[in-house]
């Protein structure tokens, strides 16, 4: 699950990738402490050249974690969470589940 970034990338080696794609490595819920009612949830990403290159196993281009604090229960599942939250880091994106 993932999408296509639209920005511009620069890689280390001054190239740069007009597009890239970001997927979801995992999502973590944890409670901010004992009795609280409040919630972070932590999503892990890694930004790749190509969905291909994921899915050939190739280095990533990069690892980020991304999160937010509830203070609800959520109402969509984990996974549309995650994803929703990855779409509004990266504003300027395509779609690729």
């Amino acid at each position: 699950m993932g999408i296509i970034v639209l920005d511009p990338y620069t890689l280390s080696n001054g190239i740069e990738l007009q597009r890239h794609y970001v997927g979801i490595e995992s999502i973590r819920v944890e409670k901010v402490s004992p009795g609280s009612e409040y919630y972070n949830v932590r999503v892990f990403i890694y930004g790749y050249t190509s969905k291909e290159a994921q899915s050939d196993d190739k280095d990533a281009l990069y690892n980020k974690e991304i999160g937010d604090q509830l203070s609800s229960p959520l109402t969509e599942d984990l996974y549309t969470f995650g994803f929703n939250l990855l779409k509004r880091f990266y504003p300027n994106h395509e779609d690729n589940i």
